[in-house]
């Protein structure tokens, strides 16, 4: 089914509920997801992705306990990747001086149930996590 155009440049109501924009978090994409791997080097563990677009990625190590904040960005690849922008300190659930801002990055669908976090070519093809 083809979609039906939308104005061009038009701008929803601020602060209006409702989510009828193409951008919409795929629905395999939202909920809570745990890294998988036995060994984690500096990545989040845990990884909560909204319909809305709103990320949120937690780290915790024996440096301490950080959360990051980030927002979708764009939906990929006919709906099997969400790319994200920078992730932001949340300070208010920081306890550590070591947590800083991650870069932009993307996240694909790693069939049948996972997602593939991907931060950059020198990570290789990314990091799996799956449904918490």
């Amino acid at each position: 089914g083809g979609g039906s155009g939308s104005t061009p440049g038009g701008a929803g109501t601020p602060g209006g509920g409702g989510s009828g924009g193409g951008d919409a978090v795929p629905s395999y994409f939202v909920g809570s997801w745990n890294y998988a791997a036995q060994f984690n080097i500096d990545q989040p563990v845990t990884v909560t992705i909204a319909r809305s677009g709103a990320v949120r990625l937690i780290s915790d190590s024996n440096m301490g306990h950080c959360e990051n904040i980030a927002k979708v960005v764009s939906v990929a690849s006919g709906g099997s990747r969400i790319n994200i922008g920078s992730a932001a300190v949340d300070k208010s659930k920081s306890n550590s001086q070591f947590c800083g801002v991650l870069d932009a990055s993307f996240f694909t669908k790693s069939e049948p149930s996972g997602i593939q976090h991907n931060v950059g070519p020198s990570h290789g093809e990314g990091y799996y996590y799956q449904r918490s």
